[in-house]
């Protein structure tokens, strides 16, 4: 039976109508497959730009735990340009001019190379030397925080080389620690003031906090020496930020009553909580100093630093076989690291 003309056209329509149906259907699929894609998109980039920046914090609070100990350790120090901006710079940037040509600060040598050991023969001075005739390389081997258990060690470690250190102590009233202050004394090394309670908030909470707890350290030591010290050391060095009353007065009280302060342009790193050996503090304290014309060396004298003793004989030796005489900081000194300057306050 033959189709009509009719029907093939109605047929025709048919066949067109379902062809349009699935194409409507094939296009809203793709188009929630592109919904669906575009969600998916929307949720994962917050949750990828979250964990990067997680990652960045993370890594911002070592660099920021990592500037604190060299903050605290002296080796950046805080600075004023003349727009009175402040920002941070290296300690041996900051002193560059105050030893000569050749700089003051860690001797540019800080790419963490072993430093080569020479033969272990002591080079003792055998002969004292003036730092008013002398005119080479000089080093001061310093010690913050004592007496301490360590303090007759690290004297018997300078006796054995002849030298002499210049010992930074805090208020320690027994007994024994009152023993300690005139042993360094008798044994030829100096003292210097570093406050009588070394606690940042009571010290630096105002000038008088800081005037009283001065006068505390400095008649302990005179009780127990008979040595009036004039030499202080500001815990955190002049340039530490942790002072609620302005630097600058406590300089002015300091320059006021006859004080001098010395900072450092070498650190040892034995304070910053790194588990350093005796062969690691020699290795930072030689590279570090190797290039100064005057190495003010800071390390400390406490319980729990027998790593600092035993890197005393490698430094000494080292450095002497460089060039360097150890002295004393004394009246006699010249030239003292400060960060910030004496001279700077009127």
């Amino acid at each position: 039976m033959s189709i009509s003309e009719e029907e093939r056209r109605t047929l025709r329509r048919q066949q067109l109508s379902r062809r349009e149906v699935i194409d409507r259907r094939k296009r809203v699929n793709r188009f929630k497959r592109m919904i669906v894609w575009t969600c998916i998109v929307m949720i994962l980039i917050p949750i990828l730009v979250c964990i990067f920046l997680l990652v960045k914090v993370h890594r911002l609070e070592k660099d920021i735990d990592n500037l604190l100990a060299m903050k605290e350790s002296g080796q950046i120090v805080a600075q004023t340009d003349s727009s009175g901006n402040r920002y941070l710079l290296l300690a041996a940037d900051a002193n560059k001019n105050e030893d000569g040509k050749t700089g003051n600060g860690d001797g540019e040598t800080q790419n963490g190379e072993e430093t080569t050991t020479v033969e272990p023969e002591t080079q003792p001075q055998t002969e004292p030397v003036t730092e008013d005739t002398y005119t080479g390389k000089r080093a001061y081997l310093t010690f913050d925080d004592g007496p301490s258990v360590n303090t007759i060690p690290i004297l018997d470690v300078l006796d054995r080389y002849n030298i002499k250190g210049t010992f930074f102590v805090i208020g320690k009233p027994d007994p024994e620690d009152m023993k300690l202050y005139k042993e360094i004394v008798d044994r030829g090394s100096t003292l210097g003031l570093h406050s009588y309670s070394h606690n940042y908030e009571a010290l630096y909470a105002s000038l008088d906090s800081f005037a009283s707890d001065l006068d505390n350290i400095h008649n302990l030591v005179l009780q127990a020496t008979g040595v009036d010290v004039r030499l202080f050391r500001f815990p955190g060095g002049s340039s530490t930020t942790t002072n609620v009353v302005d630097m600058k007065d406590m300089i002015r009280y300091l320059n006021n009553n006859g004080y001098r302060y010395v900072d450092w342009n070498v650190s040892s790193e034995d304070a910053t909580g790194k588990q350093l050996t005796g062969d690691d503090i020699a290795n930072i304290v030689i590279s570090e100093a190797i290039d100064c014309n005057s190495a003010y060396i800071l390390m400390h004298d406490a319980r729990g630093k027998e790593s600092t003793v035993e890197s005393l004989p490698t430094i000494i030796e080292q450095l002497q076989a460089n060039g360097f005489k150890f002295y004393c900081i004394d009246d006699n000194t010249q030239n003292l690291i400060q960060h910030v300057k004496a001279s700077s306050v009127e």
